[in-house]
């Protein structure tokens, strides 16, 4: 996992939306939230993990950018997404290269972690957040952070 207090790797992606993410193009403006989760989670996972990504949609009332990254293609995480009414971007990574860069793979490779970093205004790891386990009551740390990094603003 990337190291607190590094510099976030930046990176560009497709959303849902059409439009083009790039990490960079927040450095100044805004903190930002990445998610990743991966697909092919069983029926419970997916409820767990879909429950943590409506919380982290609470981000956004502290002025932070939240973007999911998934290797999945974006039109299938779309239609899937949409019978939970998620509404947050969603990035496609099908070269899997941030979710590399973000070491977000584990099992060699063969499974990618449930992991969460936040990126402060300056582009630098505030917090990284792994909740393979107890998915449901890890975005509380997330949301603490936002808030530390909203009164040092």
């Amino acid at each position: 996992m990337l190291a607190i207090g590094s510099k976030a790797p930046d990176f560009k992606l497709r959303l849902d939306t059409g439009e083009i993410f790039r990490l960079r193009d927040l450095y100044g403006k805004s903190n930002v939230v990445i998610s990743f989760f991966p697909d092919g989670l069983s029926n419970t996972e997916t409820q767990d993990t879909y429950v943590f990504l409506h919380h982290l949609q609470k981000a956004q009332t502290l002025g932070a950018i939240v973007v999911t990254i998934s290797p999945k293609n974006i039109d299938e995480l779309r239609k899937h997404l949409a019978l939970y009414n998620f509404t947050l971007p969603i990035a496609s990574d099908p070269t899997l290269e941030v979710c590399r860069n973000y070491h977000a793979f584990w099992l060699r490779g063969l499974g990618l972690r449930k992991i969460t970093y936040v990126i402060d205004k300056n582009g630098f790891i505030r917090g990284r957040l792994n909740h393979h386990l107890l998915t449901e009551k890890s975005w509380r740390p997330v949301m603490r952070l936002l808030q530390e990094l909203a009164v040092k603003d």
